[in-house]
């Protein structure tokens, strides 16, 4: 898995509209509910509107009550929520769940967040 860390909504944006011209788009997205420039909701519209070869899987962590989120975050295509605080383990597993079918060496990831990089280890 090779992730890419970003820390603003704005580099996320760049990093995905960049990745259009590149053959390995993001498998996965990891994007943080306590985004402080943008909601996150909006910000998954603006991702789905740029329109990328690959449908990146979204995952979402968030210290927010899983019930309040969890139907529109389904309707706007997120695969699972993870409650923060993140633990490594369910976070692995959460990968491994999403990206079953996908070759690990093909498996990029964006992650969208500004606490930890927590995908640094999975190098």
């Amino acid at each position: 898995m090779k992730p890419t860390i970003v820390s603003t909504c704005q580099n996320a944006l760049e990093v995905l509209y960049a990745s259009l011209k590149d053959e390995n788009q993001f498998s996965v997205i990891l994007l943080d509910a306590d985004l402080p420039e943008q909601k996150t909701f909006d910000l998954i519209a603006n991702i789905q509107a740029i329109k990328l070869s690959i449908n990146p899987k979204l995952i979402l962590m968030t210290y927010y009550d899983l019930d309040s989120l969890s139907h529109k975050a389904e309707r706007l295509g997120v695969r699972i929520i993870l409650k923060k605080p993140i633990v490594a383990s369910a976070l692995k597993s959460a990968l491994q769940q999403i990206l079953e079918n996908e070759p690990k060496e093909t498996s990029h990831i964006l992650q969208i967040n500004n606490d930890n990089p927590l995908t640094e280890n999975l190098r």
